[in-house]
């Protein structure tokens, strides 16, 4: 797991393939840098820990849990 600050004149391809619209915005990808969830301004730490839980193993998260933000 990582974390990236991605600035949008730095990093304008990463904005354009995450579909980032909005700052801040929390992103979270898979392995192979599938994005899983993602999240426009605060993000509870019960729903960032699910997103990487489903991140890194899918179909770990309770049915009726979290809700994934994902596009």
């Amino acid at each position: 797991m990582g974390v990236q600050d991605v600035e949008f004149s730095a990093h304008r391809d990463l904005h354009e393939r995450c579909a980032i619209e909005a700052v801040p915005m929390t992103v979270i990808a898979d392995a192979a840098g599938v994005v899983v969830a993602s999240y426009h301004g605060p993000v509870s730490a019960t729903d960032l820990w699910a997103a990487v839980a489903e991140a890194r193993e899918p179909g770990s998260r309770p049915a009726g849990g979290c809700q994934n933000h994902s596009h």
